[in-house]
């Protein structure tokens, strides 16, 4: 499939109406409100989506004849810290920002090098994340999103599969990926074998029926450390949701959780590379993310694109990869080779658990 300029832009206003949908059904007043430490609030993400395109696509001078010629103030990450995002214009006004940057944008698409469409390519993209961690924070207000996670077919709950070793090509140079996705190179892994489905409630009941939070031998050292400083967790952050029941997949777990629980079933979490290996032997059931036991690092001959904050600021070995998709994913980052990346306390997000098992499957 040929990639045009216009195809891009038709996407992005796909994706754009599918934004602001969101907004449609929120009150004013929730755009300003931090509802976690680690996350902006809601109106923050809508206005740097907007700032983003607009540094990138736009020539300076247009910048500053835009409704909020200050955004850089608002809605940029630097030197802006996530507790003052909340100091915002009106939504109504933010709104308009973004339909403004976008005119211009359509207005100087005809005049796009090949350059600007891989900046068109990474902005789609770019504004369909932050589209899902503003749902993100949505849920952890409590407010109603679309939906929930589908059901696990109970015909292959507690089902595995057996990969085989050897090796395979890791990463992707299609025209979609993004920076921290190259280069593609060969990766080896040992056969192991791999649940099926992301874990369910039910399965995630055993490990709390059995007295999982307070079992020291199933945490990591550092694990149980988290533990000691969150004696009030006792369940995964969304157990409490409406519509949810044992089939459903489990999610809002940290890192350690996730872990914890591996162990508990006598398994580990997947590296990145066995995660990405088994796509091609596994039907989707992809509907939470996963997390794998592999930190957020650079590919052999890694170049960032567009700029190094992008991907290379977390390459700090802090960060676990995540990989998947949730059910609030878009379809333009819906690929096995997509990376995400988090803190490995981080629990608000819509990411549950797969497990693996050293050798063949039983």
């Amino acid at each position: 499939m040929t990639i045009t300029t216009d195809f891009l832009l038709a996407e992005m206003a796909t994706c754009r109406q599918q934004t602001l949908a969101i907004f449609d059904a929120v009150a004013e007043s929730l755009c300003y409100v931090q509802g976690h430490p680690e996350f902006s609030p809601i109106g923050w993400h809508l206005g740097h989506i907007a700032y983003t395109e607009s540094l990138w696509l736009l020539p300076s001078p247009w910048q500053q004849k835009l409704s909020i010629p200050a955004a850089k103030a608002y809605f940029s990450v630097e030197n802006l810290p996530k507790s003052n995002r909340s100091y915002l214009p009106p939504l109504t006004e933010i709104i308009k920002y973004c339909q403004e940057v976008r005119e211009l944008v359509w207005h100087l698409a005809d005049r796009f090098t090949t350059d600007q469409q891989k900046l068109l390519l990474f902005l789609l993209q770019h504004e369909s994340q932050h589209r899902e961690i503003i749902c993100y924070v949505l849920h952890m207000l409590g407010h109603p999103i679309t939906g929930i996670p589908a059901a696990i077919p109970a015909a292959v709950i507690g089902q595995t599969i057996t990969i085989p070793g050897g090796e395979f090509r890791q990463g992707s140079d299609d025209i979609w990926a993004l920076d921290n996705e190259r280069q593609p190179f060969l990766s080896y892994v040992d056969e192991f074998s791999i649940d099926v489905h992301p874990i369910t409630r039910g399965q995630y009941q055993e490990f709390m029926e059995a007295g999982g939070y307070d079992r020291q031998e199933l945490w990591s050292v550092n694990g149980w450390q988290w533990r000691q400083q969150h004696l009030d967790i006792r369940q995964p952050r969304y157990w409490q949701v409406q519509g949810l029941t044992d089939d459903h997949p489990v999610y809002g777990v940290s890192f350690y959780e996730a872990e914890a629980y591996a162990k508990f079933g006598g398994k580990r979490l997947p590296t990145e590379a066995e995660w990405e290996k088994s796509c091609s032997y596994l039907p989707d059931f992809n509907y939470v993310y996963q997390w794998t036991q592999t930190k957020f690092h650079a590919y052999p001959g890694f170049q960032f694109f567009p700029y190094a904050g992008y991907s290379a600021t977390y390459f700090d070995d802090q960060h676990y990869v995540l990989r998947g998709k949730s059910w609030q994913s878009q379809k333009w980052t819906d690929r096995p080779t997509f990376r995400n990346w988090y803190h490995p306390h981080v629990r608000d997000i819509f990411v549950g658990i797969r497990c693996v098992t050293p050798g063949s499957a039983n």
